[in-house]
């Protein structure tokens, strides 16, 4: 049975690591990285540059999980030129950094990220063979980028290939087998198979309890995916109830983070769905799109389309259509969606002076001649509604 190494060289940070304090590991790490030096100029020897080099991958791996992605790639960049001119390009540790680079290729939604993954994995291939843990990892770690593409089957396809390998080669209560159960539950709710997800996302926690405690943010990951798969049965209150221990162990574990922020959607999409607190509802949402746009600079179209079905639902029509025209670069068929909803609902009131932007700006959004026209003569006919006056524009 091939067991894997502590992920980190310092004590302290392994145990910050361990104990889930992903900020305080990155702070603690960053301070200790920042005496190294960058070039390799003041090196003696070959074993100095790989002792730097594996300080710097470490160092990139808390970057990763930080968010912190510009230096996560500094530091990836400097370890594999380092490891790649001492080791060369297929020794284990360059392909360990490569991985990774995929990986952070794949966060930045970088374009080439499948391609990153599918070289690296046949690197790997070529080291150890098909049937090696490291080999069937990086394997479970392209099923994500395939996943978050939307390519399901080719996910599938892969975790399948990964699975077998990575349950016989290490114990249940290995942290690589919770990223495991945590990865395939993620891909059954994709495949809208949420009743096994929410198994295998149960099996999750219950592992990772074991290997870390119920605080973990490792844990709290797989409660989020839980949470997910629950409200995809319909499950909504039981979902919504997991919600404050896993904004608790988030905030302890990351403070400002996209995960964060992904918590804070699920959260918004729940008290929508309850239809109990649109106010509620809204601020989690709006917190949410704050939180992400520090890592991620364009708009969350998920998040944004949440926060115009809360605000529609709430009786906030008009609002929700302001949002709708702010939205220029959503794809067009979800500004037509928005717009079209908002249309609908303001001729059906017969407020034909409020209505008549948005139908004209749903007649604008057509791809197709028929539905344009459609909406065209929406538009003439609103039009004719009107008493004298001015009408306001979108």
């Amino acid at each position: 049975m091939l067991l894997l190494p502590c992920v980190f060289s310092d004590p302290h940070t392994q145990r910050l690591w361990h104990a889930g304090e992903i900020r305080a590991a990155y702070e603690h790490s960053a301070a200790r990285v920042a005496a190294a030096p960058v070039s390799e100029h003041p090196f003696r020897d070959a074993s100095a540059s790989l002792e730097v080099a594996r300080e710097w991958h470490a160092h990139g791996i808390l970057c990763w999980h930080a968010a912190r992605f510009a230096e996560c790639k500094t530091m990836l960049d400097r370890a594999h030129a380092a490891r790649k001119q001492v080791l060369g390009a297929e020794h284990p540790d360059t392909l360990d950094t490569l991985e990774r680079r995929a990986a952070l290729a794949h966060y930045l939604l970088a374009d080439d990220d499948q391609a990153r993954f599918d070289d690296v994995v046949g690197r790997l291939v070529r080291v150890f063979g098909e049937d090696h843990l490291r080999v069937a990892i990086a394997r479970r770690n392209f099923s994500t980028c395939f996943r978050d593409r939307g390519r399901i089957d080719d996910a599938r396809a892969m975790l399948e290939l990964a699975r077998p390998v990575i349950e016989r080669e290490l114990p249940t209560d290995h942290a690589e087998v919770v990223a495991l159960y945590k990865v395939d539950a993620m891909l059954a709710i994709a495949e809208q198979r949420s009743a096994e997800a929410i198994g295998i996302a149960e099996r999750a926690i219950r592992v990772g309890i074991w290997v870390w405690h119920d605080d973990h943010p490792f844990v709290a990951a797989a409660a989020l995916t839980l949470a997910s798969a629950e409200a995809r049965q319909g499950d909504d209150k039981r979902a919504v109830k997991r919600m404050p221990d896993i904004h608790r162990s988030f905030d302890r574990a990351y403070g400002r983070h996209p995960l964060v922020a992904l918590a804070l959607h699920k959260h918004g999409q729940l008290e929508l769905a309850l239809g109990r607190n649109f106010q509620l509802a809204e601020q989690l949402v709006r917190r949410g799109i704050e939180m992400y746009r520090e890592t991620y600079p364009t708009m969350p179209m998920g998040m944004a389309q949440t926060l115009f079905k809360i605000m529609f639902a709430s009786g906030r029509v008009v609002d929700a259509g302001e949002l709708a025209v702010e939205l220029a670069d959503a794809p067009r068929w979800l500004q037509l969606d928005m717009t079209s909803k908002v249309a609908n609902h303001l001729v059906k009131l017969r407020d034909f002076r409020t209505a008549l932007p948005f139908v004209k700006r749903a007649r604008d959004l057509c791809d197709d001649d028929e539905t344009r026209a459609k909406w065209a003569e929406q538009a003439a006919y609103v039009a004719d509604q009107l008493p004298p006056g001015p009408v306001r524009d979108t």
